[in-house]
């Protein structure tokens, strides 16, 4: 993801690499094979790999004297995420023990206990994506030097 970030520029790169992850998840809620899951976990892995840009634009947004604060700022919010997720998702699965409601019947996606944080995790990943598309600002590089 870091070439295609440094080549097509971070808003682009990292709005698709959520989207991929969003697509991910909605696999992964929609699974009932074991290669549908390993399809689903190749989708957000490959997705997940927007950090790397995502350093990079906030390392050229950013003044010297900031970066390293902002930084340090990025690996927080990446471990608090480490951390919250898996409660999240064992919050949804508790709230909907024994429940089940069919979104886009007959059976291509419902939500129950088990299906829940994934489709969870796809919505925040389309948000996620859409405040990239919509509030970041793409940076402008300089010229090379000659």
């Amino acid at each position: 993801m870091g070439h295609l970030g440094a080549r097509h520029g971070a808003k682009p790169v990292v709005a698709a690499s959520l989207a991929l992850m969003a697509v991910g998840y909605l696999l992964y809620a929609m699974s009932s094979t074991r290669w549908m899951l390993v399809t689903a976990r190749f989708l957000m892995g490959w997705g997940a790999g927007n950090v790397s840009v995502l350093r990079y634009y906030a390392s050229g947004a950013t003044a010297d004297r900031h970066r390293t604060h902002l930084m340090a700022k990025l690996s927080g919010a990446q471990s608090l995420g480490f951390v919250l997720g898996p409660g999240i998702g064992y919050a949804l699965a508790v709230l909907l023990k024994g429940k089940s409601y069919d979104v886009v019947p007959p059976y291509v996606l419902h939500i129950d206990m088990y299906t829940a944080p994934g489709v969870f995790a796809s919505a925040a990943c389309i948000a996620n994506a859409l405040v990239v598309w919509w509030y970041v600002v793409e940076l402008q590089e300089d010229p090379p030097a000659k």
